[in-house]
């Protein structure tokens, strides 16, 4: 198992994580309120249900090494959400942008939990390496989803929509 100063890290790794998870949930739920296509609304309704579900494991992970979700962390995620969604909120309802706002968050996702797996691996946590292995495969997945809209952004993009 791992020594205090690297569970520390590990701890910090998964504060980011969840962190990362409440920003993309309020992202998620702000992309799905401006969505102009039904579809496009239920598959980002549908994948933010998924990453509540994912965050709510990285708080058990947390309790099960003694500790708890960083506030500080929190904050700055929900604050850096909620400036996004009034970003978003003043494009026009067919911009790209939104769009583009969730590959690039799913991305994010995949490499920090690809890391986060592996630390675990790597410190003994088997656990939470699965928890991590989890979350990237999910948001692999959300991040081919939201790549197989690009049609439909381009279609936005040049207006033939």
């Amino acid at each position: 198992m791992a020594t205090a100063a690297r569970t520390k890290r590990l701890v910090a790794a998964l504060e980011d994580a969840h962190a990362l998870e409440t920003q993309a949930i309020e992202t998620l739920t702000s992309l799905a309120e401006s969505a102009p296509d039904p579809e496009l609304r239920t598959a980002l309704e549908s994948h933010r249900d998924e990453t509540a579900r994912i965050r709510a494991r990285l708080e058990a992970a947390l309790v099960t090494l003694g500790r708890r979700t960083s506030a500080r962390k929190e904050r700055q995620a929900v604050l850096a959400a909620t400036i996004k969604g009034f970003t978003g909120s003043l494009r026009d309802e067919a911009s790209p942008h939104n769009l583009k706002d969730w590959y690039v968050t799913e991305h994010s996702e995949l490499a920090t939990f690809a890391i986060l797996s592996r630390a675990a691996d790597r410190l003994g946590y088997r656990d939470i390496a699965q928890l991590g292995r989890d979350a990237a495969s999910l948001h692999r997945n959300a991040a081919e989803t939201a790549a197989g809209w690009f049609d439909y952004l381009v279609e936005l993009m040049v207006g033939s929509r």
